[in-house]
């Protein structure tokens, strides 16, 4: 198995979870989603552990260091732009604004452990 045999099957892994949903939701069966998903999860894990135990490289440093970046200024953006928004649909008087803001701080907690928990890990701050 080799790094572009991988991908093939994660994307289509991805696709088939993807028309299973869609198609479900369309029909309005809400359980087959929750099994596709779990479903699709457990064939990519066993896809990517068979790749490991035969040594391809899926990801090198340079990888994983691009998707860190990424996805450190994904969550700044999402979570200046939720609260944001969350703080003017609280001035316009909608009620329900409350759950966008407590979702906000439900992130920054999530985000404040997992950066404790590695900074400890990799002996950093």
């Amino acid at each position: 198995m080799d790094e572009r045999r991988v991908r093939i099957l994660q994307t289509l892994i991805g696709s088939f979870v993807g028309i299973a949903v869609g198609l479900s939701i369309v029909l309005g069966n809400y359980a087959v989603p929750i099994v596709a998903v779990i479903l699709g999860l457990i064939a990519v894990r066993s896809i990517r552990s068979r790749a490991e135990r035969e040594e391809v490289v899926l990801e090198d440093e340079r990888a994983e260091l691009i998707a860190s970046k990424a996805s450190d200024r994904t969550l700044r953006t999402v979570t200046i732009l939720l609260a944001t928004l969350g703080f003017a649909l609280k001035f316009l008087g909608y009620s329900n604004a409350d759950i966008l803001l407590y979702t906000v701080c439900v992130m920054l907690i999530v985000y404040l452990a997992f950066h404790r928990y590695y900074a400890q890990k990799m002996g950093g701050l």
